[in-house]
């Protein structure tokens, strides 16, 4: 299929903006971007006049089709708490890519999205990398595995904790996390569901994705990493703002969020949207993310125009919902921006995505339109 969109304000977010463009989308890629495109009888053509154009968005830190919406019990199948140490589950073996979270996110122009098992855990198992659109969660795959995911702080603690005289600390929490990267490397069982993805993070050929509120946790997470050689994403980055000078310099790509919601644990006390641009101002590439489903998916341009209020910039905004979340994810060379050879993942909104009025008129992915109003 070739659909040709015309005279729209284009964001490629990997350039300039273009003030009037033309796009060109065939057999499911960006075919070309140029100021006039002809039109050929094959197409189907948009007018795009008025509107903004932006790559599909991306939410690098959630729990879609695993907090299935609206069933309660039944469909949480977020956290494997069972036991403290699970690298050998997927996110992607719990994922129901019918759940109405879905279908929102593609609603309000999400495309993409990181999959993760939830915080209960110190090791929680793989993330994986999804298109929003489909059925069979096979045929959403963008990659299969995007990182190991390791939680610190009060979630493992509480979780695993079952009195005042059985309980796990921040030593503890370190000291097992310690315990099985040691051992992994030093297993002669390379293969073993347990071992190979701590394994996959040891080579890094997959990153570890920790969760970290706190600023002793997110210090904890570096030296964690520098310890082992390990390709460092920190997930929430809460108190970031407050050591931005100590993480500063060490090429950091951090998730932010949800800062929408209220602060429901003591280590979200000094939770606030400035974060988002302090860390940017000291070199940080930061991602935006809902967290879905504890900010629904829907609300993830809303999280990002907010986070421009307090002082982010408003291009750094854009890239935080695009092309920052793609790299993180290692997917940058198929979605995060408008170029030529990428997937044609596109969003046509009715104002700039930060506008209290904005809607996408529009959602492409894979060249297909999945979702028009």
């Amino acid at each position: 299929m070739t659909i040709l969109i015309k005279q729209a304000r284009v964001y490629p977010i990997s350039s300039t903006i273009l003030p009037s463009a033309d796009v060109l989308v065939k057999d499911g890629l960006i075919h070309e971007v140029a100021p006039s495109i002809p039109e050929q009888p094959e197409m189907t053509v948009i007018d795009g006049t008025g509107c903004h154009l932006l790559p599909g968005l991306i939410d690098a830190h959630t729990h879609v089709g695993l907090y299935d919406e609206g069933t309660g019990w039944a469909g949480n199948d977020a956290n494997e708490t069972v036991e403290a140490l699970t690298p050998h589950v997927r996110a992607l073996d719990g994922v129901n890519p019918l759940d109405v979270g879905f279908k929102d996110a593609i609603a309000f122009g999400v495309t993409s999205v990181q999959v993760m098992p939830g915080s209960a855990n110190i090791i929680g198992g793989t993330t994986t990398v999804l298109k929003t659109h489909g059925k069979n969660v096979e045929k959403m795959i963008v990659r299969e595995t995007a990182g190991l995911k390791i939680a610190l702080g009060e979630n493992p603690k509480r979780v695993h904790s079952h009195s005042n005289n059985d309980s796990i600390t921040r030593m503890g929490i370190m000291g097992l996390l310690r315990e099985a990267f040691y051992h992994a490397s030093r297993s002669d069982r390379k293969e073993h569901p347990r071992i190979a993805p701590i394994i996959a993070a040891l080579n890094r050929e997959i990153p570890v994705r920790i969760h970290a509120h706190r600023a002793d946790d997110i210090l904890t997470a570096v030296r964690f990493a520098r310890e082992f050689d390990l390709d460092l994403r920190i997930e929430h980055c809460t108190e970031g703002h407050l050591i931005a000078d100590d993480l500063s310099g060490q090429n950091l790509k951090v998730s932010v969020g949800p800062t929408m919601t209220r602060r429901s644990k003591i280590e979200l006390k000094n939770k606030t949207w400035a974060t988002y641009g302090i860390l940017n101002n000291h070199g940080i590439e930061v991602s935006i993310t809902t967290d879905h489903p504890y900010v629904p998916i829907q609300y993830l341009n809303v999280c990002a125009a907010l986070a421009v209020r307090e002082g982010l910039s408003e291009e750094k905004a854009l890239e935080g919902i695009t092309l920052n979340p793609a790299r993180s994810l290692g997917v940058d060379h198929r979605i995060g921006s408008i170029e030529v050879g990428k997937d044609a993942d596109l969003v046509l909104w009715s104002h700039h995505p930060f506008h209290f009025e904005a809607r996408p008129l529009l959602t492409m992915i894979d060249g297909k339109i999945i979702h028009k109003k």
